[in-house]
Parts: C-alpha cells; structure tokens; sequence
C-alpha cells in the first residue's frame, strides 16, 4: 500500500475520532455535509421526515469504520453473512456486473435477518469506504429515537 494511501487513511480515521469531542450542532453539520447525500440514497433510511434522518444521519456518521482494500481483495463474497454496509468514499470496486465508486453504497443485503451475500464485491483499485455494522445500526437504533426509521429498515 503506498505511503500516501496510509496517510489519507490515518487522517480520516482521526477525523472520525473527532467527531464524538465536538458540539451536537458541529456534529449535525458535519454529518450533513460529509454523508447526507449518501446516506439519503439509501432507500430503507428515508422517511420524509428531515428532522428524524437529520439526527439518525448524525448518528451514524458516529459509528462509520473507515476501512481499506488492496486491488484484487474480496470485500466480501457470495455466500457470506452479510453483517456490513459499505460506502465507497475512494477507489474501483466490482460487484454486480457493474463498477462501484465515490459515494456508491454496497452491501444493503446486511438490513436482512439472516441476510447472506448473493454476488462477490472486488476492489478494483486502493479502496476506502466506510463502514457501518449491523450491530452498530442496531445500536444507533437501540439509543436513539427513530420510530419511522426503524420501521422501514425492519419491513424491509
């Protein structure tokens, strides 16, 4: 991995790090600035209520693990549990029959009970994304108030 590519890495994981130490309204802008766009197209986290995804947006942001991939690393594969949502924020990945890049998400599947991988997702080139768990999702949920939000992610 090159040394730049590290460094990137680092400052982001830092910056994510950062985000718990600063005020609620910073914290509210941040989100929207850096995720609202992507987290927005995802389909089971709208609910036309702004003020609820602003705050379950917020939220998230909180519990992104930043992650990278080499070229020619499975990010995942078919058959595996799908306990990961990923958002590309650098980088090729393949999944699909289609080429995934900035600001793509992959791995909706993971909102699934017993969800299991139906395709492989390969990264093309250096790859970042960020990652939000299951479990994280579902602590987001347990310690937040996002009724409407819940609901669809659970009927979905």
């Amino acid at each position: 991995m090159s040394r730049l590519h590290c460094k990137e890495m680092f400052q982001n994981k830092w910056y994510q790090s950062m985000l718990p130490n600063l005020s609620p309204a910073l914290q509210m802008d941040i989100a929207a600035h850096c995720y609202r766009h992507t987290f927005s197209s995802i389909w089971f986290f709208t609910v036309g209520d702004k003020e609820e995804e602003s705050r379950f947006f917020n939220q998230l942001s909180l519990v992104l693990d930043p992650r990278v991939f080499c070229p020619e690393e499975f990010l995942f594969q078919r058959g595996e549990r799908a306990t990961d949502l990923y958002i590309v924020a650098k980088g090729l990945i393949f999944a699909k029959g289609k080429v995934y890049r900035n600001g793509h998400v992959l791995g909706e599947d993971m909102i699934l009970s017993v969800g299991r991988r139906i395709h492989d997702a390969l990264a093309v080139t250096y790859v970042d994304v960020f990652c939000l768990s299951k479990d994280s999702l579902n602590e987001v949920f347990d310690n937040g108030d996002f009724k409407k939000i819940y609901r669809k992610v659970r009927s979905a």
